[in-house]
């Protein structure tokens, strides 16, 4: 069974900028995943309207790995949990994991980005969020039996190049805009990283109109 669903993102308000924390576990409910994309650059909200935030919505996802073969993903708040499963002497079917930390948003006809944060807290530095990802990737991998695709995307500032980080071989690629998130790109030398380390500061605030 396939499950895939994209959220758009374009304002902070209970409306049209968040979507149902319920909703979306239900989605997660559905029995013997084997492939799911989810791209939700929008927040999540509970039955009370509180804000996605109060929320741990990664061990939901977690809680999938033993049936995927495809994981594609992309959320406004994410963390290493994400990819921690409780322990099993089974190899993992997951062979395509994809893990997207730059969130895309038009706001009066212009279009920006702005990183994942990390869960819960949500704030601190953007590198040692994505370093945490990569790590936990890394150690998922060996858990798979058939590794193919292992990727971590992320921008560069000032350029907003898209850079995916091949966690399998350690090669970084430059991708089109235009590429699919598992795509191969331009390979580019060692010396090219992620932007310095920074805060959610550095960054446009998505949250203000």
């Amino acid at each position: 069974m396939r499950a895939w669903y994209h959220g758009a993102y374009r304002t902070h308000s209970a409306s049209d900028g968040y979507l149902s924390l319920p909703i979306m576990l239900k989605l997660l409910s559905l029995g013997n995943l084997s492939v799911l994309v989810l791209d939700i650059n929008a927040g999540l909200y509970g039955p009370r309207g509180e804000p996605r935030e109060n929320f741990h919505f990664c061990p939901a996802v977690a809680a999938l790995l033993p049936t995927l073969q495809t994981l594609h993903i992309r959320l406004q708040f994410i963390c290493p949990d994400i990819l921690k499963i409780i322990d099993s002497y089974e190899a993992l079917r997951l062979s395509t994991l994809v893990i997207n930390t730059t969130l895309i948003f038009s706001r009066s006809g212009a279009t920006s980005t702005s990183p994942s944060r990390r869960c819960l807290r949500g704030q601190g530095e953007l590198l040692q969020l994505r370093s945490d990802l990569q790590e936990q990737a890394e150690a998922l991998s060996h858990r798979m039996s058939s590794p193919k695709i292992v990727r971590l995307l992320t921008h560069k500032l000032p350029t907003f190049e898209t850079l995916s980080l091949d966690v399998l071989t350690g090669v970084t690629m430059i991708l089109d805009d235009s590429s699919p998130w598992d795509a191969d790109g331009k390979i580019v030398e060692e010396d090219t990283k992620p932007e310095s380390e920074l805060s959610d500061s550095d960054w446009p605030d998505s949250s203000e109109e």
